[in-house]
C-alpha cells in the first residue's frame, strides 16, 4: 500500500513539474532518459491492445480506434514529449498542416471521422473536409453523421435523409468515380440503388439512405420471418438479373451490399449497392479478364485459387477470367449464410486444423489456411446442410430441401451447370407463393 502511494506521489510530482516547465518556457527533454516503470505501465498497454482487438472484431471501429490510440501512447517511450508535441501543434502558426486541422476541422474530425485522425492520413482528412465544407455551403445536403467506412469510400447520412458517398483521395479516384457513375446511370431498376445526384469536382454521390443492410436487418429486426428473408432475396435476384442482362458483373455480392428499405406492415424491399468492383462484360460469352476482387468467402473458389498460387509462387498477379456465374456463386453463399446458423469460417478451420496441420505440424497461418480452403472448395466441397442449424422454425421439410437445391445449383463446381439469376427468381417466387398458401391455411 505504501509503495503504491509513493508511486502515485512520484507521478503527481512529475506532472506538476512538467506543467510548470511549460508555463515558464523551460526546455525539458523527457525523451532522452527512459521513463520510470511506474509511468510506462506495460500491463495497461497489453490490456488496451486486447480491448482494441475485441472491439474491432465486434464491429465497434471508433471505440477500437480510441483504445489502440491509448495503447500507442503507453507503448511509446515519450509520454510527456507526446504531450509537448500536442501543445506545440496548437501554438504553431507556421505549420500548414496544423492550420488545416486546428482551424478548419478539429471538431468535425473528432465527431465525424475519428478513423482518420492521424498524420499518415492527413491529406485524406483535408480532402474530406473540403468536400464537407462545400456540401454545407453550396448544397441542401447537411451532414448528420458518418455511417460507414471502406477502403475507397466514406459514407455519411444527411439531415435530408439521404446517403452521401465520398470517394477517398487516391491515384485512381477519378477513374473509379466515373466508372461507378456511368454504371449506375445505365441501370434503372427498383432493386438497384438509385443515384440521385453526383459531383465530379468533389467526387461525391447522393443516394437513397437505408436503415439496414441485410446483416443488420437480420440481427436487429426481431420479428423477421423466413418469408421476409426470401422476399428480400427475390428482390436481389431480380436486381442481379437486370445487372447481368445489361452486360455488367457486380463482383462483390455480399450481405453488406444489400440494402433493406420499408417496414413490416408495408413490406420490405432489397436493393443492390456498391459497384466499386463492377465490370462491363466485353464479349459474347459474357466474360472478362480482370484481377481477383471481392470479399473472401463470396469469391469463386477457382478464381481465389489461381490468385493464391500466383502469390505463393512469387509471381506477378495476372488477370483471371470472370463471368456472371461468379455473382451466382456469391448469391448462393449469401443465401446459405442467412438460412443456416453455421459459422463457415470456424467450420472450415476445424477441418483444416484436424487434417492438414496434423500432417505438417506447422503453426496456424491465415494465408496458408485461405490457400488450402480455396483448393478445398475448388474440388467441389461445400458447407453442410444441417437441419438443426436451420435458423427458422419450419415443419415443411420439402420446402427446406428445395431451398437447399437452389443453393446447391448456385454452388455447382461446373460453371456451365449453374443457372442464371432469372432461374433463381422463378424458383424463389414459387417458394414464396407456396409459403403464403401454407400461412393462409
Amino acid at each position: 500500500m505504501i509503495k503504491k502511494l509513493i508511486n502515485i506521489a512520484k507521478k503527481t510530482l512529475l506532472i506538476i513539474f512538467f506543467n510548470i516547465s511549460l508555463l515558464f518556457g523551460l526546455s525539458v527533454d523527457f525523451s532522452v532518459k527512459p521513463l520510470d516503470k511506474t509511468i510506462k505501465d506495460t500491463n495497461f498497454s497489453i490490456l488496451y491492445k486486447k480491448i482494441a482487438k475485441n472491439l474491432k472484431e465486434k464491429g465497434f471501429k471508433r471505440a477500437a480506434y480510441r483504445a489502440s490510440k491509448k495503447r500507442r501512447i503507453l507503448e511509446s517511450n515519450s509520454f510527456y514529449s507526446a504531450k509537448l508535441k500536442k501543445i506545440n501543434k496548437k501554438r504553431s502558426t507556421k505549420s500548414v498542416k496544423a492550420k488545416s486541422i486546428e482551424r478548419l476541422t478539429d471538431k468535425q474530425i473528432s465527431k465525424l471521422i475519428p478513423y482518420y485522425y492521424s498524420k499518415e492520413n492527413l491529406e485524406i482528412v483535408i480532402d474530406i473536409i473540403k468536400t464537407l465544407n462545400y456540401l454545407e455551403k453550396n448544397t441542401k445536403y447537411k451532414i448528420k453523421k458518418d455511417i460507414g467506412l471502406g477502403a475507397e469510400k466514406v459514407v455519411f447520412s444527411s439531415e435530408s435523409g439521404d446517403a452521401i458517398i465520398l470517394f477517398l483521395k487516391s491515384k485512381k479516384r477519378e477513374k473509379k468515380f466515373i466508372k461507378e457513375v456511368s454504371i449506375l446511370n445505365k441501370l434503372n431498376h427498383k432493386n438497384i440503388i438509385n443515384l440521385k445526384e453526383y459531383n465530379k469536382e468533389y467526387f461525391f454521390m447522393i443516394q437513397e439512405l437505408a436503415k439496414y443492410d441485410l446483416w443488420d436487418f437480420f440481427d436487429s429486426t426481431k420479428d423477421v420471418s423466413l418469408l421476409d428473408i426470401l422476399s428480400c432475396f427475390k428482390d436481389v435476384a431480380e436486381g442481379l438479373d437486370h445487372i447481368h442482362k445489361n452486360g455488367i458483373i457486380h463482383r462483390d455480392i455480399k450481405p453488406k451490399n444489400m440494402l433493406i428499405f420499408g417496414n413490416k406492415i408495408d413490406g420490405y424491399t432489397a436493393k443492390i449497392c456498391d459497384f466499386s468492383f463492377a465490370k462491363k462484360l466485353i464479349d459474347k460469352k459474357n466474360t472478362i479478364k480482370s484481377y481477383c476482387k471481392g470479399t473472401f468467402y463470396f469469391i469463386e473458389p477457382e478464381i481465389l485459387n489461381k490468385s493464391y498460387v500466383q502469390e505463393l509462387e512469387g509471381l506477378k498477379e495476372k488477370k483471371v477470367l470472370c463471368c456472371i456465374k461468379n455473382d451466382i456463386y456469391a448469391f448462393g453463399m449469401m443465401l446459405y449464410n442467412m438460412l443456416y446458423d453455421i459459422n463457415i469460417n470456424k467450420y472450415f478451420k476445424k477441418i483444416y486444423k484436424t487434417s492438414e496441420l496434423k500432417k505438417t505440424d506447422e503453426k496456424f497461418s491465415k494465408d496458408r489456411f485461405r490457400f488450402w480452403l480455396s483448393c478445398y472448395l475448388s474440388k467441389g466441397k461445400r458447407a453442410p446442410f444441417k437441419k438443426e442449424n436451420f435458423r427458422f422454425v419450419f415443419t415443411d421439410e420439402s420446402l427446406i430441401e428445395y431451398l437447399n437445391l437452389i443453393i446447391t445449383v448456385c454452388w455447382y463446381k461446373d460453371i456451365k451447370e449453374r443457372k442464371n439469376a432469372e432461374w433463381i427468381v422463378d424458383q424463389l417466387t414459387w417458394v414464396i407463393d407456396t409459403l403464403n398458401a401454407v400461412i393462409k391455411i
